[in-house]
């Protein structure tokens, strides 16, 4: 039986140091400013993401600008609640996100994850990436050294949809049609549920099973007692 394994990728195969609000903090701090309250930067990017309104195309809101863009006004309003309303300076702030987000020495693989991506190979399943994520993900994916193990990576911001939407799910067709998929990520909703709900198989890891999920391993190791049966 051919399979195949969907990997989600942020806290699942890796993960940024400090994610969304760190960045911003790092990009205040190697611009001189340091008075501000960290909580501050939090809550206000806590809301906004494209993966918060995944019901939606990023067309139906983006109001055609492209998904950093998009970001950009997100970024810019956080900026604005710790205090930098003027418009130069706010802007230039804002575009120097990007650059922080992305730097690559501020990306890891968890320990249990190049083991596991050989297991798979060694096994003779399919890898993709399905994850929602920024549009340069698979630079990522290169710089970490594990893109040989993958037949594709499957970026939301690219696809202009995020799981659980059904329109993500539907991009893992367009490379090969297997005999059972397998979902792992660390997300109940747009892991596990969203994959249910296409009719596919997944496996909750890493975060906490506050839903008392059945196929739940704590890393990826537990993963193949889900898998292997």
């Amino acid at each position: 039986m051919c399979k195949c394994i969907l990997w989600d990728f942020d806290n699942t195969l890796g993960y940024r140091d400090g994610m969304w609000s760190h960045s911003l903090k790092n990009v205040l701090n190697n611009n001189g400013y340091y008075d501000f309250n960290r909580k501050d930067i939090s809550e206000s990017l806590s809301t906004g993401y494209p993966w918060q309104r995944h019901s939606e195309a990023h067309a139906d809101y983006f109001d055609g600008l492209t998904w950093w863009e998009y970001i950009n006004t997100q970024i810019s309003k956080a900026l604005e609640v710790v205090g930098i309303v003027e418009g130069v300076e706010n802007n230039r702030l804002t575009l120097l996100f990007k650059d922080e987000y992305l730097r690559h020495d501020a990306w890891y693989l968890y320990d249990d994850t190049i083991r596991n991506l050989e297991k798979s190979k060694s096994l003779g399943y399919a890898n993709i990436i399905l994850s929602n994520h920024v549009p340069e993900l698979e630079e990522l994916v290169k710089y970490l050294n594990i893109q040989q193990y993958f037949k594709a990576i499957i970026s939301s911001a690219n696809v202009g949809y995020d799981k659980p939407n059904v329109n993500i799910y539907k991009e893992i067709y367009y490379y090969g049609n297997f005999d059972e998929y397998y979902m792992v990520g660390d997300n109940y909703e747009a892991d596990v549920q969203g994959a249910l709900d296409f009719g596919l198989n997944a496996i909750l890891v890493r975060k906490e099973n506050t839903m008392n999920y059945p196929k739940y391993s704590k890393d990826l190791d537990g993963i193949w007692k889900f898998i292997d049966s």
